[in-house]
């Protein structure tokens, strides 16, 4: 204590700071020269005006960074969380450095625990708005992130859904006449035979009358064309739900919903009468065309396969056939 009585410099603090009370009131004999903030305090250290002062060690490191002409006229001497706590002294100054040490080694262990804690515990204080922002940006971005997200994925499932549909329609459908095809035939009978309670129901099995002499006689040009319109005038005789398919060459099937055996009568008949009415045009020829129908007509709840109704139907058109043509020849399945 008498040794730091001696110390003639003024030492600089921060008015109004934890430094300046516990100076005043452990050496109150030194004579302070108090500063409104750590900028002039340290301006002062820069312009030599001072050669000792009382700051913790981070504001001083900060500082003296800035101080390109006198960087390193101060040196860090130790840090304040782990080592004694120690007065920052002019670089050089070893007898002032010595009084300042022995005069640290009288304080209390109190004094020193209080200092420590108050530098070791000080945090950055964030405004709580500026935490609320941040949470609201995030939040923002995670929600347009989503919202995008699911946008691009409902439109990729659309046109995934389109494309697949486009495929699964080319695959059960004929390319000429646009109507279904055998594919589609099978699965429709297999859909069939797996509900319950689906009322009776009948099978037209289709083929034109000597199809081979049109082709031979006026090209398979002329073949398709009556394949197409054909397949227009038969589509026009079917009801809203029915089925009609074009099972390969000159052959097309159908499947009636919900007939009467008078019912399955009535609309074969009324495919052969719209097919024979009118002569078939090709350029410069015309000609008439004449279809033979084998019709079956199933029960509801009566056991079959796909196999036993078209060997039946299939039987039932060629009797169509081998007695006269441009008829149809009924049946049951048994």
């Amino acid at each position: 204590m008498r040794i730091l009585n001696n110390i003639q410099q003024p030492v600089g603090v921060v008015q109004g700071g934890y430094e300046e009370g516990f100076v005043r009131k452990n050496y109150a004999h030194l004579k302070l020269i108090t500063y409104a903030n750590n900028a002039l305090l340290f301006e002062a250290v820069r312009k030599q005006e001072i050669s000792l002062f009382v700051a913790d060690k981070q504001v001083t490191n900060f500082y003296m960074v800035s101080f390109s002409e006198r960087a390193n006229d101060f040196v860090s001497l130790v840090q304040l969380y782990d080592e004694p706590i120690r007065f920052a002294v002019t670089k050089g100054d070893f007898m002032l450095l010595r009084l300042v040490e022995a005069q640290l080694k009288m304080l209390s262990k109190g004094d020193i625990d209080q200092i420590r804690q108050k530098w070791i515990n000080t945090e950055t204080k964030v405004p709580v708005w500026f935490y609320h922002s941040i949470i609201f940006s995030l939040l923002f971005a995670a929600a347009t992130y989503i919202f995008f997200l699911r946008k691009a994925v409902k439109k990729r499932t659309l046109q995934l859904a389109i494309v697949n549909d486009k495929l699964t329609l080319q695959a059960n459908s004929d390319v000429l006449t646009g109507l279904y095809n055998r594919r589609f035939l099978m699965e429709s009978l297999r859909e069939i035979k797996g509900k319950n309670n689906i009322g009776d129901f009948a099978i037209l099995m289709i083929d034109i009358d000597f199809f081979k002499s049109i082709n031979d006689n006026y090209g398979h040009t002329a073949g398709d064309v009556v394949l197409t319109i054909l397949a227009k005038r038969m589509l026009s005789c079917m009801r809203e739900n029915d089925i009609l398919t074009r099972i390969g060459g000159e052959g097309f099937c159908a499947i009636l919903g919900k007939v009467s055996p008078e019912n399955m009568q009535t609309i074969s008949d009324k495919v052969n009468q719209r097919i024979s009415e009118s002569p078939f045009k090709h350029r410069e020829e015309q000609f008439d065309i004449t279809v033979s129908i084998g019709a079956i007509h199933i029960k509801n709840n009566q056991k079959w396969s796909s196999e036993q109704i078209l060997q039946q139907v299939d039987k039932l058109l060629y009797e169509a056939k081998n007695t006269g043509r441009d008829q149809t020849i009924c049946g049951e399945l048994i």
